[in-house]
């Protein structure tokens, strides 16, 4: 198996629901759509994704179990968020375009804008949390 299909099969444990659309792959990963079908066909073919559907694509818990696991080894926790930022994203996008479909009369809202980077910086550990946190009048109040 390619190291894309590698990192696809890793990045599909993100994903909430039983199977994916290759779009949804695409998002989780960066990919154009038309490469992640090319890797979810390279995943199908090894035998660690299955297409229950046309055009959807899922595997079997201990496969996402095991994916996750190989996601937490090889991936950090910034790249993990990142990825689920794109297919929090994608999934807006899509709701936005069903939407506008279904209700032609225009008045659907218009999309916001995507965010601008401000993801927080992760705490180095569990002791830094709480001073993470103090805000103003906290502090002000333990003194």
């Amino acid at each position: 198996m390619s190291p894309a299909a590698a990192r696809l099969f890793r990045l599909l444990a993100l994903h909430p629901g039983p199977d994916v659309s290759a779009a949804g792959a695409a998002a989780l990963a960066a990919l154009p759509p038309r490469r992640a079908r090319s890797l979810l066909g390279e995943l199908a073919a090894v035998h660690l994704v299955t297409e229950p559907a046309p055009g959807r694509y899922g595997f079997h818990d201990l496969l996402r179990a095991h994916a996750g696991d190989l996601l937490a080894e090889h991936h950090t926790e910034a790249e993990r968020q990142v990825a689920r930022d794109r297919l929090f994203r994608h999934s807006v996008e899509r709701a936005h375009a069903a939407g506008a479909l279904l209700d032609p009369s225009g008045d659907v809202p218009a999309l916001p804008p995507e965010p601008p980077d401000t993801r927080a910086v992760p705490f180095a550990d569990d002791s830094a949390a709480p001073a993470g946190i103090r805000t103003p009048c906290s502090a002000t109040a333990t003194r």
